[in-house]
């Protein structure tokens, strides 16, 4: 059962009647697409469209949003967010194609502590924390974090993706089993056309790159710099070390 503390405070996608297009996607090619590219990767910055959790529920699809950005002026934030929705398409049809299997199996550990408190925001590395808060609070996350906290579970915690694609599907607002999927499979590097294994994304220099104000931990993770913030749940190189040979062994 899925429960979103704060929910209506963050999503309201009622379509108006006789809205074309839909309002939110005019405001997001109006006010946000041509910086897209530039911005969409920093979660501290309100940069993206927020349009998924309307495409997950067929209230807006793939083809209204390519035509509204095929109408917009060119920019390099248009071409990159029909890469995007690309990128949607491609992972529909390697489901619908069961294409959609695992091309690897590194050896698993066991769930326990360390994914309670990958699930809990209680890591110790305040990205990672902070979009799980987010996902808890309001049933979405941004992507980048998206990112970082699935590489996390899978590269550093050493656990199976399958845990967190569950996890992200009891809660997301915008799940779709192809997405979802596809996504924790690319991150992974387990699924077919997925990014290398050996690609493994540290927290803390996502989090300087990315964050590198603080704006988006700060807001989610509050105790983060003080005495009631948690200590690093694992050491990130010996554990990216560990999550290398466990790829590797696999891959033979």
């Amino acid at each position: 059962m899925r429960t979103f503390a704060g929910f209506r405070r963050a999503w309201s996608p009622p379509r108006d009647a006789g809205t074309a297009p839909h309002a939110a996607l005019a405001d997001f090619v109006e006010s946000k697409l041509a910086r897209y590219a530039d911005d969409r990767d920093f979660p501290g910055r309100d940069a993206t469209s927020r349009l998924s959790p309307l495409v997950a529920s067929g209230e807006l699809t793939i083809a209204d949003c390519a035509a509204a950005a095929l109408a917009a002026p060119p920019s390099r934030g248009r071409e990159k967010w029909l890469d995007e929705l690309c990128w949607h398409e491609w992972f529909e049809h390697v489901k619908s194609s069961g294409l959609d299997a695992p091309r690897l199996e590194p050896r698993w550990d066991q769930p326990g502590e360390r994914f309670e408190r990958w699930r809990d925001g209680t890591t110790g590395f305040p990205l990672v924390d902070a979009g799980m808060r987010e996902l808890a609070a309001t049933g979405w996350m941004h992507n980048r974090a998206r990112m970082v906290a699935a590489s996390f579970l899978v590269k550093h915690l050493h656990l199976d993706w399958r845990l967190g694609e569950s996890w992200f599907a009891e809660r997301l607002v915008d799940y779709d089993p192809a997405q979802n999927e596809g996504n924790w499979q690319w991150v992974a590097g387990t699924g077919i056309d997925a990014q290398p294994w050996f690609r493994i994304l540290n927290p803390e220099r996502q989090r300087d790159r990315f964050d590198p104000d603080g704006t988006y931990c700060r807001r989610w993770v509050p105790e983060w710099g003080t005495a009631a913030y948690p200590e690093p749940l694992v050491d990130l190189h010996a554990e990216a070390a560990e999550a290398t040979e466990r790829f590797r062994a696999a891959s033979r």
